[in-house]
């Protein structure tokens, strides 16, 4: 989706948009960003923090599980979330053979992508932590702007 030109990371949030207008945004609808359900059961917040910058500009923007998930749940988290996000109409661009188990996963690549149908956004879920304390961060990305980061095609 687009927004005045601009590819929409998530809500008002856009791909390009001035970080300091990213914090605004955030802190004036605070409610809306601390308790967003993808999938049932599920609840993730977007902090300060969930904004990566390049020359004060936002190139994505990663959601938070709002609490420490044990093992079971960070697994039951990944695949509500992916459930989510298919049903929604977005397509599994790579998965590792463990992508819903963390402990079995390769740590060396990512655990999941999906691409939404309009191929302009990117969505990776990476779960992070050791033994039994577990976040999930799913990060949203321009597509353009990742296969161009991946391919060396400068980004940004």
């Amino acid at each position: 989706k687009s927004l005045l030109g601009q590819d929409i990371l998530y809500g008002a949030f856009t791909f390009n948009m001035p970080f300091q207008e990213a914090l605004l945004e955030l802190k004036q609808n605070k409610k809306k960003y601390q308790n967003i359900v993808l999938g049932g059961g599920t609840s993730y917040a977007i902090r300060r923090a969930s904004f990566k910058r390049k020359k004060d500009r936002v190139y994505s923007l990663t959601l938070t599980s709002k609490k420490t998930l044990n093992l079971k749940q960070a697994s039951g988290y990944l695949n509500k979330s992916r459930s989510y996000f298919e049903k929604a109409g977005y397509t599994v661009v790579y998965a590792d053979k463990h992508w819903s188990e963390p402990l079995l996963r390769d740590p060396q690549k990512p655990c999941i992508r999906l691409a939404n149908k309009d191929k302009n956004l990117l969505i990776e879920m990476e779960p992070i932590g050791q033994g039994a304390i577990y976040n999930i961060y799913i990060t949203y990305y321009s597509y353009d702007w990742f296969v161009a980061k991946v391919t060396g095609k400068t980004a940004l």
